[in-house]
């Protein structure tokens, strides 16, 4: 796994991160001299960018005000219709169901990139995910709009994320099994996961002494695998070891934010996870407004774990960062990006108030 050290102003375009291997096929069909070849490049990259800005404008303009998202318009559309409600999950007490998952055949163990980490996970085939839902969709597809976000799925953003907060934090595997939480700061922490699924970077932070609530679109995802996830993590802990208990919500990310402001908890986030969920403008426009709803001010932070480009679905980390930007309550950047092979470029976001706010919080 590939790191960006540091931050920075977002400026990346997955177009033109293409740029060179266009140009040179170009050059190369063409038999072009080395001076033609150099202005060949320099068109080229000037008009991926020129596309690639456009592709995000009109991303964001999606997010931010249709046809199927917006602040102003919180119903959705008949194709994407969704369950509009919100409910807080209650899920078997920790340490049963870990001793009821203690010889489960779906329960195994996966290294966070970078760390000597290893945290336990289940697993929810698609026939039982079929089964829960009562979609037989789920067999043929991790999505089902309106009725299942692929909350069964482990998603590689989601593990980029654990790696991200764990390099960042310092953490190790003795911090996290231990029965005192780690000096990382994350013991002081309030943390939310949207989009949740398996929940680990939730996990790692929970794990770490944070107070941590999980958020899925489904509460059989909740219930039958982030719940799971988080008992079996929980019981590798010396007998006697505390940490916060953990909280469960499922439904719409809208409604979810009016739940927890009702329950008290709107603003009062340090720090807001969520891993591939802004695959569609819908979903990242309902996304970016529970975001703004639950985040503290003025130091929270929100991390988003996504790939540069999802293919057919028309979402992406440029037109969320340009949603975000012009949106203006937020201020984003990158910092981290993932080049490994194993699927489209991944980017990791990082949602922060402006400082100029501070002095109105001191």
């Amino acid at each position: 796994m590939g790191g960006e050290e540091g931050g920075g102003a977002f400026a990346f375009n997955f177009f033109a991160a293409q740029t060179g291997a266009v140009a040179a096929v170009a050059v190369a069909a063409r038999g072009g001299s080395a001076s033609s070849e150099g202005a060949d490049a320099d068109a080229l990259e000037a008009a991926a960018e020129a596309r690639a800005a456009l592709v995000a404008e009109a991303e964001a303009e999606c997010i931010l005000h249709g046809p199927h998202g917006g602040a102003a318009q919180r119903g959705g559309q008949a194709d994407w219709a969704c369950f509009e409600g919100a409910e807080e999950v209650e899920a078997p007490a920790q340490r049963r169901a870990s001793e009821d998952l203690a010889a489960a055949e779906t329960l195994s163990e996966i290294q966070i990139p970078g760390t000597d980490i290893r945290l336990h996970k289940c697993a929810v085939t698609s026939d039982a995910a079929a089964a829960l839902l009562g979609e037989t969709q789920l067999q043929e597809s991790d999505l089902v709009p309106g009725k299942y976000e692929g909350g069964f799925k482990l998603w590689e953003g989601a593990v980029d994320l654990a790696a991200y907060i764990a390099r960042e934090h310092k953490l190790l595997a003795a911090d996290v099994i231990t029965g005192t939480p780690a000096e990382s700061g994350l013991d002081r922490l309030r943390v939310l996961e949207l989009g949740c699924g398996h929940g680990l970077p939730g996990v790692l932070c929970l794990l770490a002494g944070s107070e941590v609530h999980f958020q899925d679109y489904n509460r059989e995802v909740l219930t039958s695998l982030t719940a799971p996830n988080v008992a079996a993590n929980l019981a590798r802990l010396p007998r006697g070891a505390v940490r916060p208990r953990a909280r469960y919500f499922a439904g719409d990310w809208l409604a979810v934010g009016s739940l927890l402001s009702t329950k008290g908890l709107d603003a009062s986030y340090d720090l807001v996870l969520t891993a591939e969920t802004i695959y569609s403008p819908h979903g990242a426009s309902r996304l970016l407004e529970c975001i703004k709803q639950v985040l503290r001010p003025p130091h929270g932070v929100a991390l988003v774990a996504a790939k540069s480009h999802y293919f057919g679905v028309g979402g992406g980390t440029a037109g969320f960062a340009a949603a975000v930007a012009a949106d203006g309550t937020l201020e984003v950047e990158r910092v981290w990006v993932v080049e490994d092979g194993a699927s489209n470029k991944r980017e990791i976001l990082k949602l922060a108030f402006p400082a100029s706010i501070v002095p109105y919080f001191m």
